[in-house]
């Protein structure tokens, strides 16, 4: 592999990326002000924990009993659809998850005793995911734009950059202030083609502006 190009990627980097485990440590914090996609996230990322990992009939048992008819939302939603429906049947982030599974899984996450059961499999899952960045793998070009509210720079993004300049990957961070999630691609896909065209000549490198990045805030 040459490079790697990625515009506003949505990965796990951390254990409490999307503030996963933060929303387990405030279950009643409205579902509304965490934002568009959080709890669509850790939904998302429940389900296919079940599904994937334990099978498809336990695809529901991260969730309450009350929402066990999460997951027929979840396979015919898109995602603003399901996002709408969380905030519908979820008012509190603390009704996404079933109890007992966040109390064994924080377990899990803090070293005490309680670890154990469905929380300390997904717990060993999440973890097992992290994959460390290489720093003799490809070079990556990383675009991000700052008005995104599906991927906020200050959180997911800045993190993500300061986990790969951390490993030693080389990366070059390129910000379109106005730039949304849903148009970033579009956005800059003219200079994506000229430094994948420059890469593979082994000519010099168009540049661009990283200015605007915010600190990583997890």
């Amino acid at each position: 592999m040459v490079a790697a190009i990625v515009f506003a990627p949505e990965y796990f980097s951390r254990l409490d990326s999307f503030t996963y485990v933060q929303m387990m440590r405030d279950p009643t914090e409205l579902t509304i002000e965490t934002g568009i996609s959080k709890p669509v996230v850790a939904a998302m990322r429940d389900y296919a924990f079940g599904y994937n990992l334990l099978g498809a009939s336990n695809a529901n048992i991260t969730f309450p009993e009350g929402l066990q008819g999460m997951t027929a939302a979840i396979t015919t939603l898109c995602q603003t659809p399901f996002g709408g429906y969380l905030q519908g049947v979820a008012v509190h982030v603390g009704d996404i998850f079933d109890p007992t599974l966040t109390a064994s899984f924080l377990a899990c996450v803090d070293g005490t005793s309680g670890c154990s059961g469905t929380g300390s499999t997904l717990y060993d899952w999440m973890t097992n995911d992290l994959v460390a960045p290489d720093p003799a793998g490809a070079p990556v070009l990383y675009f991000q734009g700052l008005a995104d509210i599906i991927m906020p720079a200050n959180e997911e993004a800045a993190c993500n950059v300061q986990l790969l300049q951390n490993a030693g990957v080389p990366v070059q961070v390129c910000i379109d202030p106005p730039a949304q999630h849903t148009d970033i691609p579009q956005r800059n896909v003219g200079m994506a083609l000229q430094w994948s065209i420059a890469k593979l000549a082994g000519t010099a490198l168009p540049t661009c502006s990283s200015s605007g990045m915010p600190a990583c805030s997890p």
